[in-house]
């Protein structure tokens, strides 16, 4: 009984040779693909990651933006003295001038803060001494460099106007009158407050 061995046709070696390619190039397509893919979601990853940085790092800041309501502290009405407030910050007068008016005061406000200060505004309240005499040593209040016994008479108050902005180790200039103060023998103290504004720290 005679059998044949079938004999591959051209067509047919040629069909053989072209499925292992036709897969190749398939599984080259899908890979391909697929690192596209994966490049385009790094890509949008990254850049929603920058995008919420950028939204943290306002929010943080306005967060750092707060309002300014300190108390400052009570000096006295000297020319060319520095004198400290309770909350750090300075003031030196370079005019304290009795005026029909009133205490007209021309001087300088320092911050030594590490801060920037915008829209703060000054208030200066004058307060009458208590007459020497009235004064007794050992009691809690001081006025000056005298301690005495008496509450001081606030005779006058007044706003400066707007500082717009004072940074670190500076410092600006104010121009107030406060009405009503007239010269005494006594003396006057001033209380000084911060109100208004906003400021940011500085890092």
């Amino acid at each position: 009984m005679n059998s044949k061995t079938p004999m591959s046709s051209p067509q047919d070696l040629e069909h053989s040779q072209k499925a292992p390619l036709s897969q190749f190039r398939w599984l080259f397509f899908l890979t391909t693909g697929l690192a596209v893919l994966l490049l385009a979601l790094v890509v949008f990853q990254l850049i929603f990651l920058r995008s919420l940085s950028n939204r943290v790092e306002i929010l943080e800041r306005r967060a750092e933006l707060k309002d300014v309501t300190w108390l400052g502290g009570s000096i006295i009405p000297n020319a060319n003295v520095i004198q400290f407030l309770n909350n750090g910050f300075s003031i030196e007068f370079e005019q304290v001038i009795y005026e029909p008016a009133g205490l007209h005061l021309i001087g300088y406000f320092g911050n030594p803060k590490f801060l920037t200060l915008h829209d703060v505004r000054l208030r200066f309240s004058a307060r009458k001494n208590a007459p020497l005499e009235d004064f007794r040593k050992g009691s809690n209040e001081t006025v000056g460099d005298l301690t005495g016994s008496r509450s001081l008479e606030e005779i006058g108050i007044a706003a400066a106007p707007v500082i717009t902005i004072i940074r670190p180790g500076t410092r600006e200039r104010f121009d107030v009158t406060i009405p009503n103060v007239r010269y005494t023998k006594d003396g006057l103290t001033l209380s000084v407050s911060l109100d208004g504004g906003r400021y940011t720290y500085n890092r």
